[in-house]
């Protein structure tokens, strides 16, 4: 059932004036949807999605939960350059060193759109840092191979948000006019019309639920260790006589499994 839809025409229009990403949204009854079975309707391998559950005070659900369906960009970071993926090409900058401010000049061309009808989060920069990471801002190697990446994001622009207070959802779709000058009526009207058509083809999937075969789970994996057991040990015995000698508090060691 649909409740709500949210800007109409003439206010996305004076939207384009002040925001270059705005979204078109629409509010329906979700009381027999929840993320988890939605997640598994929109799962694909070559696309990345995310799922924000989180629980206030270890006891109490969070009112928002946000499915991220579909990404206009992929953003990756490795050792010496920032990957840009964006229709199945990718561009590839060189960081020099300092990837937060190849990531942070590249957010800076997005202006959002002011929409108190939504939650405060509704879109953005959306991902990991590795621990690798560190080795940016310490002088702490990274052992990851070349072609692994320290830090993977995705900007996306389609999102289910569920208001678990309400038992609504807003299928949203985020417009995107930072590749050009101000937009004009034609082009604001096309990428409304165009933004209310994703949203139709969001709901009918919704409808439809899972429609993909069914597969047995695969067996679990066999875990071998990157780094021998006596290493691993010696190296644990060292970090006990830091602790003993009285130069270190704690420590954790770890390592990395592969398949």
């Amino acid at each position: 059932m649909e409740l709500n839809r949210f800007p109409d025409p003439a206010r996305f229009a004076d939207l384009t004036r002040s925001a270059n990403v705005i979204p078109v949204c629409r509010e329906i009854l979700a009381d027999t949807m929840t993320p988890v079975t939605l997640l598994e309707t929109f799962y694909r391998e070559d696309d990345p999605l995310f799922l924000f559950e989180s629980v206030e005070g270890g006891e109490h659900w969070a009112r928002y939960s946000f499915l991220g369906v579909s990404s206009r960009y992929r953003v990756r970071v490795f050792a010496d350059h920032i990957a840009f993926g964006k229709n199945g090409r990718t561009q590839r900058t060189p960081h020099h060193g300092d990837p937060l401010a190849g990531l942070k000049k590249f957010m800076d061309r997005f202006r959002p759109a002011e929409i108190p009808e939504l939650p405060r989060f509704w879109g953005g920069l959306v991902g990991y840092f590795t621990y690798e990471m560190v080795s940016f801002f310490e002088a702490i190697p990274s052992h990851l191979p070349p072609d692994r990446p320290l830090a993977d994001f995705c900007v996306p622009d389609q999102l289910l948000i569920f208001d678990n207070i309400r038992h609504t959802l807003f299928a949203t779709v985020l417009t995107f006019f930072e590749d050009g000058p101000l937009p004009d009526r034609k082009e604001t009207e096309r990428t409304y019309r165009a933004a209310v058509n994703r949203i139709d083809r969001l709901c009918r999937r919704m409808a439809a639920g899972n429609t993909g075969p069914v597969t047995a789970a695969p067996p679990d994996p066999a875990l071998t260790p990157k780094i021998p057991e006596e290493t691993f040990r010696s190296r644990t015995e060292r970090v006990k006589a830091y602790i003993r000698s009285g130069d270190i508090i704690q420590a954790v060691i770890s390592q990395s499994f592969g398949c």
